[in-house]
């Protein structure tokens, strides 16, 4: 990733050199002027970059894992449908629930 934009940086020197109509300086824009500061700056943002990208695959692939692992233990296991511990309940009436004089519910009766 280096090397890659190291060049584009050069040819956009260059590029922006024939542009004002000085002479080309080929590879000399990486020795003069400061550009031994632009090559640590290309080098430190490829190496972030590349670290990003490495920690990006490595949860990707962390991910995935528990994933395959999860579909596995899915596929032994018996899926039972769960009972609410409110399912015997009869809803209530939202006005006069008390005065309606309803039967008990189910287990209480004799």
């Amino acid at each position: 990733m280096t090397a890659s934009t190291v060049v584009l940086f050069v040819a956009q020197e260059n590029l922006e050199r024939i542009a004002l109509g000085d002479p080309l300086p080929g590879m000399g824009v990486l020795a003069r002027n400061g550009s031994p500061v632009a090559m640590t700056v290309i080098a430190a943002v490829a190496l972030g970059v590349a670290l990003v990208g490495a920690l990006f695959r490595w949860r990707r692939d962390i991910l995935i894992a528990r994933i395959a692992a999860g579909r596995g233990r899915w596929r032994l296991q018996r899926a039972e449908p769960r009972r609410s511990q409110d399912a015997d309940r009869r809803p209530q009436l939202a006005l006069g629930g008390s005065i309606a004089g309803r039967a008990p519910p189910a287990e209480s009766r004799p």
